[in-house]
């Protein structure tokens, strides 16, 4: 109990509530299959947006990698990537059919019924096995095809948080950042003004 409540920075998370325009989903998740779609009513109102908090953002945690490649090394290993873009004219985030390793960055084969457009990319690929680890390699680009194979130029990697190796390698990057991440959960609580959650478990 003393422990879980020490873990606010761990706990307090941004909780974002959307009323969604249209849904896709695929059955049994094949990919490869014509997806379904459901769209809202007409009329359906749509409730505004909390406003934007107040002060300066805070700078990141730490300095963002130099070379991507080696990132895309190890994105390779964790299978085919969740792609966000847009696509006719909505966001769109879906998880790529494959994925294969160019030159310059990837070609990633989008889901049916989904068509890519020129513009930015995000490549986000990930595992995770509960308390066992996870691992993030997040590129982000653009690319200048368009249809359900993708080009994607990556232009640059962002800094990730994976936790891997054993129990002691593992627990000891999650503590690590603590102290600092206590401070920034203040921090946005002030800019938002709010109170610090507590944890109450």
């Amino acid at each position: 109990m003393f422990l879980l409540r020490g873990l606010t920075w761990y706990f307090a998370r941004i909780y974002v509530e959307v009323t969604p325009e249209r849904v896709t989903w695929w059955p049994e998740g094949d990919l490869s299959a014509a997806p379904r779609t459901r769209a809202c009513p007409n009329g359906t109102r749509f409730p505004r947006s909390d406003l934007a908090p107040s002060g300066a953002r805070l700078p990141s945690r730490s300095a963002p990698p130099v070379d991507w490649r080696p990132f895309a090394a190890r994105a390779m290993r964790l299978g085919a990537p969740v792609v966000s873009m847009v696509s006719d004219g909505l966001p769109v985030t879906v998880r790529a059919r494959s994925v294969v390793r160019t030159g310059r960055g990837f070609e990633v084969l989008l889901p049916a019924g989904v068509t890519g457009t020129p513009g930015p990319v995000c490549l986000t690929f990930h595992w995770s096995s509960g308390t066992g680890g996870q691992e993030n390699v997040v590129l982000l680009g653009s690319t200048t095809g368009s249809g359900d194979l993708l080009e994607v130029e990556v232009e640059r990697a962002l800094t990730d948080w994976s936790l891997t190796g054993g129990p002691v390698g593992r627990t000891w990057s999650f503590l690590r950042h603590a102290k600092e991440l206590r401070k920034r959960v203040k921090a946005e609580a002030a800019r938002r003004d709010q109170p610090v959650p507590v944890v109450r478990r």
